[in-house]
């Protein structure tokens, strides 16, 4: 079985490209944008591309948000992701919107499989500046996570779980064998109302797939 979470919001308790954000004197900009595309009421690709044009983020800032997602590890994350990992035929990783440098640095610092640690992938200059995302990554588009399960669920017969916060989560989790609503963070209201299963903590998460997954 494989177990992905989301990162912004579930395994940490904050928004990564909000507090790059603060730290660039761009903050309210951008949490707007993230708010819009947290609630569904614009579509993810705009919303991505407008943030990433305004934020600019370098290496620099991507490690430093690294650091800032250590220090706000949601309560009990480490310990549920560690609970997991330890079970035997699970495997456990993190699919994320935020850049894959900082998706995989934060999954080391979580004892995670590198391979399963998504996120999506831009390109930098020589000095670290940020020249653009990758064209050819779904994580920048609309649906991405979901064309994501979908191709590692073609290369293995292993069930997936996906945990995440937000809508877009909540649509990816369509093409997952169980899609768990996470507001350990924030609830939000149309995940509360319409996950088929919503936890409100890590404890919860536990429960909820040991109930149906692992009997």
């Amino acid at each position: 079985m494989i177990i992905l979470f989301d990162l912004d919001s579930t395994l940490s308790t904050i928004e990564g490209f909000d507090e790059i954000g603060r730290k660039k004197g761009v903050y309210e900009e951008v949490v707007a944008a993230t708010q819009k595309t947290m609630d569904g009421d614009i579509p993810f690709a705009e919303a991505f591309a407008n943030k990433l044009q305004i934020l600019k983020p370098s290496q620099k800032d991507v490690l430093w948000l690294v650091d800032l997602y250590k220090k706000s590890v949601e309560k009990n994350a480490y310990e549920t992701v560690k609970k997991l990992s330890d079970m035997k035929d699970i495997k456990v990783g993190i699919l994320s919107n935020n850049l894959d440098i900082a998706v995989k640095e934060f999954g080391k610092f979580l004892s995670l499989s590198e391979d399963l640690c998504i996120g999506v992938k831009a390109a930098f200059d020589d000095q670290g500046e940020y020249l653009g995302l990758d064209e050819e990554d779904p994580l920048a588009y609309d649906g991405g996570k979901g064309k994501i399960i979908e191709k590692i669920k073609k290369q293995t017969s292993e069930k997936i779980i996906f945990i995440g916060d937000s809508k877009a989560d909540m649509d990816a989790g369509v093409f997952s064998d169980l899609f768990i609503g996470y507001g350990g963070v924030i609830e939000r209201d149309k995940v509360v109302r319409n996950a088929p299963h919503f936890a409100h903590n890590m404890n919860e998460v536990l429960k909820i797939i040991s109930k149906i997954f692992l009997k």
